[in-house]
């Protein structure tokens, strides 16, 4: 079980890697990571494969990988994704605000949540989730002043969305808390709007 490491990855600022992969054509070979990545589907189709159970991924599926689990990718034509990497030392700045995603992250991490192959998202957020990924990979490119809260403030979106579906879609895995989904999202969007100013002055 060989470790995969992403090219440059150490020198990734806090921890944050993001890949625009398109057209792919390497198959890649079961391994794992120490950090989580998240892989959404832009187009094409690829099939995801982690736990011993395979899913076949279509354009607007996304797939979250925790850290040291064995998994690959195959293609079924050659797709365009994004690949996403960060560890949770990431949200460390803002872990008040955070604090619903990192317990779900940690779940996954530790094993208590059920991990699946991937999750759909609802054809009116696609383009949302969509900009997420590319404000993304502007601001880890640009690294204007502010970009690195700006982008914790990004993926803690992206993972807010990823937990929304994850539950919507799969009614009987219980969230961990009563924190609702709606007040995650709103506590999101209040903390962005709060310091969205600070980060671009």
């Amino acid at each position: 079980n060989s470790k995969y490491k992403f090219p440059n990855y150490s020198d990734v600022a806090d921890d944050i890697y993001i890949q625009y992969i398109e057209n792919a054509q390497r198959t890649e070979e079961p391994h794992s990571h120490p950090f989580f990545q998240v892989v959404f589907l832009l187009n094409g189709k690829l099939t995801h494969h982690i736990h011993g159970v395979s899913a076949d991924m279509s354009i607007g599926e996304m797939a979250i990988i925790p850290p040291n689990v064995i998994h690959n990718i195959t293609l079924a034509s050659k797709p365009t994704y994004y690949s996403l990497s960060f560890t949770l030392s990431t949200f460390g700045k803002i872990n008040s605000i955070s604090e619903q995603a990192v317990t779900f992250l940690k779940s996954l991490e530790d094993a208590d949540t059920i991990v699946l192959p991937k999750t759909t998202i609802a054809d009116e957020d696609i383009l949302h989730v969509q900009s997420i990924f590319e404000r993304i990979h502007k601001e880890t490119t640009l690294k204007e002043t502010g970009f690195k809260e700006s982008v914790c403030a990004y993926v803690i979106l992206l993972i807010t969305q990823f937990i929304r579906r994850y539950y919507i879609t799969n009614p009987h895995i219980a969230p961990n808390s009563g924190y609702t989904n709606e007040q995650m999202v709103l506590d999101c969007i209040n903390y962005i709007d709060k310091h969205f100013t600070k980060w671009y002055n």
